[in-house]
């Protein structure tokens, strides 16, 4: 399943815990299915409301531009030029990630990237590359929303199914190999199957016990089409004994 974030403040909220406000480095993974483009829609963030965004990934331009923010001073911020989400995203799946690291080589510190059901993850390029410096801004009353920003302003109009925050960054390989089976990985700090439990708490399956503290507005979806989450039947597999000699 999924969850539909199609309203202005539609929001699931996490709480405030460190393992998801603070990791340096970081990878976010998730596929959202992307009903139309809607400027500034946040897919995660880590906010101090009623107006300050410490951390997110949003969508950056109505033409389909993604932008992620780390609040340093200065804050690092890349924001693509390809546009990855451009209208031509709408009505299908779509993969994104990005990771984080505050001590990559200058142009490294964010990379963000795109696949599909039939293509690998790849990165895009990039019209903005401030790379920031100084610590990471930290508070520990900011809390951690999927579908929504600062304030509940930030909503869109698509579906989120899996997620998955990982404290390091991972490889290119590592992403593509979790982008066709998402599961959990070493470093794993959350991982979601948005909708499984319909509108109950969303349960975090990485151990680390990071459910969701609320929804707003949000609806059950379709999830996409990818293997089978916790396991699979492969069938009868026939019975047979050798032949006699």
């Amino acid at each position: 399943m999924s969850l539909l974030f199609d309203a202005s403040g539609d929001v699931a909220d996490f709480g405030s815990p460190a393992t998801l406000r603070t990791p340096d480095p970081f990878t976010i993974m998730f596929w959202v299915y992307q009903v139309a483009i809607v400027n500034g829609f946040h897919y995660w963030s880590v906010v101090q409301d009623t107006a300050t965004t410490r951390r997110r990934f949003r969508v950056s331009s109505a033409g389909g531009n993604l932008q992620v923010l780390i609040d340093r001073a200065p804050d690092t911020s890349y924001i693509t030029n390809d546009p990855p989400m451009a209208a031509g995203r709408n009505g299908l799946w779509t993969f994104l990630a990005c990771t984080y690291n505050s001590a990559a080589a200058a142009g490294q510190i964010v990379n963000i990237y795109l696949g599909t059901l039939s293509s690998v993850a790849a990165e895009r390029t990039y019209g903005t590359t401030t790379n920031g410096s100084g610590a990471n801004t930290n508070n520990a009353a900011d809390v951690v929303r999927i579908g929504n920003g600062a304030g509940n302003n930030d909503g869109g109009n698509a579906r989120i199914g899996p997620f998955a925050l990982v404290a390091a960054e991972l490889s290119l390989a590592q992403i593509i190999g979790w982008q066709f089976r998402p599961r959990v990985l070493a470093s794993t700090n959350q991982f979601l199957r948005l909708g499984y439990r319909e509108l109950g708490q969303q349960f975090d399956w990485s151990g680390n016990g990071n459910h969701s503290t609320g929804l707003t507005g949000v609806a059950v979806a379709a999830e996409p089409p990818l293997v089978a989450p916790f396991g699979f039947d492969v069938g009868w597999m026939g019975a047979f004994t050798a032949a006699a000699p």
